[in-house]
């Protein structure tokens, strides 16, 4: 199914605009471009196909399941947050990084 949303990516590409001149050098922006259509057509496949068919078969069991992966997600936010802010000079920045960190470790622990 997930084939049947993404055969449309290559058309969409050759829609984008090409660049002015030819270059051996790989062209980041068009990869990055294509990885957002892939991304688009993908969410758009979870979204509409797979994660209705999973509430179907488990009902109130994906409650639990989605809460579990938002508290893991926003562990790993945590951890990013610390990092950054360790990795920072002291000012402000760091306030910043160090607030979020805790503001997702509030919203990891409810």
């Amino acid at each position: 199914m997930f084939l049947f949303i993404l055969w449309v990516t290559p058309a969409a590409m050759m829609l984008l605009p090409q660049p002015a001149k030819e270059s051996k050098a790989v062209d980041w922006q068009q990869v990055l471009d294509f990885a957002q259509i892939g991304v688009v057509a993908l969410t758009a496949y979870l979204y509409f196909f797979y994660i209705p068919s999973r509430w179907e078969t488990e009902g109130p069991q994906m409650v639990v399941k989605i809460i579990r992966l938002q508290m893991i997600r926003d562990a790993v936010l945590v951890v990013g947050f610390v990092i950054r802010a360790f990795s920072v000079p002291e000012g402000s920045v760091r306030d910043f990084f160090r607030k979020m960190a805790g503001l997702f470790l509030l919203a990891a622990g409810f």
